[in-house]
Order: C-alpha cells, then sequence, then structure tokens
C-alpha cells in the first residue's frame, strides 16, 4: 500500500469576501486552475478564514490519517480557530503550557 500523500492537487483556497482567490494550491492544481488575480482583502481576516477552510478540507482525509496525534490537534486547532492560534498551539507544551523553543516545536511537528 503507497502511504505516501499527494500534496499537489490541494486546491486554492476562495477569500469569503470577494470571492476570488486568497491562497495558492499545489503546482498540478496550479497547472489545471491558473490563477490571474489574488483577493487583495485585510489579510488578518482573509488569512485566518483560509486557514480554517484549508484546515478543514484535509480533515477526514488520508493526510489528517497519516499524522501523528501532535499533528492531528494542530490542525483540529487550526481548523476551529484559524493559523494564529494553531502557531501558539505548536509553540505551547499541551502538558505544562511552557513556550516550547523552535527546535522543540520542530521536533514534535516536523
Amino acid at each position: 500500500m503507497n502511504t505516501q500523500h499527494d500534496y499537489h492537487d490541494i486546491p486554492a483556497l476562495l477569500c469569503e469576501g470577494c470571492g476570488k482567490t486568497s491562497t495558492k494550491g499545489g503546482p498540478t492544481w496550479e497547472r489545471k486552475n491558473p490563477t490571474t488575480e489574488l483577493c487583495k482583502c485585510p489579510k488578518d481576516t482573509t488569512d485566518q478564514e483560509s486557514s480554517k477552510k484549508f484546515a478543514k478540507s484535509l480533515q477526514g482525509t488520508g493526510i489528517e490519517k497519516g499524522m501523528d496525534d501532535a499533528n492531528r490537534a494542530a490542525l483540529q486547532v487550526m481548523a476551529n480557530e484559524g493559523s494564529a492560534a494553531a502557531v501558539k498551539h505548536m509553540f505551547t507544551d499541551q502538558k505544562t503550557g511552557r513556550t516550547l523553543s523552535y527546535a522543540e516545536m520542530r521536533m514534535l511537528y516536523g
């Protein structure tokens, strides 16, 4: 069984505000759907909504099933609260609440 995941077909996300593309997709998706105009909405709201939508699109897929518990929990935080909350979650020791160093975070989340 092939356990590799193809990230090349991950779709771009559309902005909730203006309907234009707000993120780039994977290389295969980009070739099939050339992006001509990115949204110009304020990034603080667009990025958080886009990150939530992106994380939700991964839930229940082979990508999520291939994750360990720490990465799956971070994906859930991102799906519910956005990328800023996910970054905060990943830099926080879930048992003690201590702030992790970059190296510690990378050891847990890759």
